[in-house]
């Protein structure tokens, strides 16, 4: 009954043949139409896009919760066919960013490691010339280990981010932003420290934190240059 958008996307430039109909009209009685990341000609389109105004690439993410099989799986994995697609085709950057959030914790671990045999060896993502390295690595990024109301625990987060290095990766972490405090939206454990600190990456999450030019400037002073100076000490990229 209800529906609520930041953005509605604009869809001029697609062709009929990209545009499904949805239950809600516009002002005019017109049928409102969205497209879909399924169809292989918007995505590589997007690309175009990120091409004609000087975008490198993306992170593609790939929500664990989303992965479980079924119509759902075989959208995800068609969507990263086209990503590859769109990237090669306009010279552009792409890697696969992990979301755990929402997924259970007695297989996290598991899940990762096998979708990603799976992107590898069956998808061969990392074969592609697009495919994103860092310091001659396939990079992999997993966002959201270590937010405060979650159940994932330390020894989950290294036991995967030592088993992405010894496959080869560079590993990013999306952390909450008090990584380095480990207070706020970060878990208190003080056993996130070590964890957090062997990650070759770390991307904190700034959502949010700021709505103003005041605040922005707090920001920089409080959590930007100490987690620089952080992640300079300790040799991670930032």
């Amino acid at each position: 009954d209800n529906a609520n958008f930041d953005f509605w996307p604009d869809t001029s430039e697609l062709e009929a043949d990209e545009l499904f109909n949805t239950s809600m009209t516009y002002s005019n009685g017109q049928p409102a139409k969205l497209y879909s990341a399924y169809k292989q000609k918007t995505v590589v389109r997007h690309f175009k896009w990120m091409a004609d105004n000087n975008l490198d690439g993306v992170f593609f993410q790939r929500f664990l919760s989303d992965i479980g099989g079924g119509n759902i799986l075989a959208l995800r994995n068609q969507v990263a066919v086209n990503v590859r697609v769109g990237a090669e085709t306009y010279g552009r950057a792409f890697a696969i960013m992990y979301d755990i959030s929402g997924y259970p914790t007695n297989t996290l671990v598991s899940k990762l490691t096998n979708d990603w045999l799976y992107l590898v060896n069956t998808q061969k993502v990392t074969n592609s010339p697009s495919y994103l390295h860092h310091r001659g690595k396939p990079v992999v990024a997993i966002w959201g280990f270590g937010v405060n109301g979650r159940s994932d625990v330390p020894q989950q987060a290294q036991q995967a981010i030592d088993w992405f290095k010894a496959a080869g990766c560079t590993v990013m972490g999306g952390l909450p932003t008090h990584w380095r405090t480990l207070n706020g939206d970060s878990q208190t454990n003080t056993a996130w420290n070590s964890v957090f600190r062997s990650f070759d990456v770390i991307s904190p999450w700034s959502v949010g934190r700021y709505g103003n030019i005041t605040e922005v400037d707090n920001f920089r002073v409080n959590q930007i240059v100490p987690d620089l100076a952080d992640c300079t000490t300790n040799r991670i990229d930032y």
